[in-house]
């Protein structure tokens, strides 16, 4: 968009651009996870995140690196959130404007296999969320 500089001259040659005060909300979904996975860990992962029914221009894998979200999310304005193994309270103080939606990691997944019913619900739950953004 403009930088402060820009907007200054702007404004001294009497133009006032027209500047969105609220941030354009992407067609992505974000999905959150550790950078620190096993090859089976990251085998699962894509093989759930398999069963979303979205392209992949509209899926973003985030690894997030020693919890540093804030800048990691940085001008990235997704539809929703598919956080794995990160709590949606960690989330909280980003004001990020989109559903949350926060499940186990693709670890505690492979150490605790029953855990994969609520995983698939919250998969679930994002389909019938894609569908109805689409039908609207």
């Amino acid at each position: 968009m403009y930088d402060q500089r820009k907007l200054y001259y702007l404004q001294q040659m009497g133009i006032r651009p027209w500047v969105s005060a609220t941030p354009i909300i992407s067609n992505k979904l974000i999905v959150l996870m550790s950078s620190r996975i096993s090859a089976k860990a990251q085998a699962l992962t894509k093989r759930f995140l398999s069963l979303i029914q979205l392209g992949e221009d509209e899926l973003e894998v985030v690894h997030i690196q020693d919890n540093d979200l804030s800048s990691q999310l940085k001008n990235k304005n997704p539809w929703m959130i598919l956080s794995l193994g990160f709590q949606a309270k960690e989330l909280e103080p980003l004001n990020l404007n989109c559903h949350i939606v926060s499940t186990y990691s693709p670890e505690f997944l492979l150490q605790f296999p029953l855990q994969k019913k609520v995983l698939l619900k919250d998969l679930q739950f994002i389909n019938v969320q894609i569908l109805a953004k689409k039908a609207s």
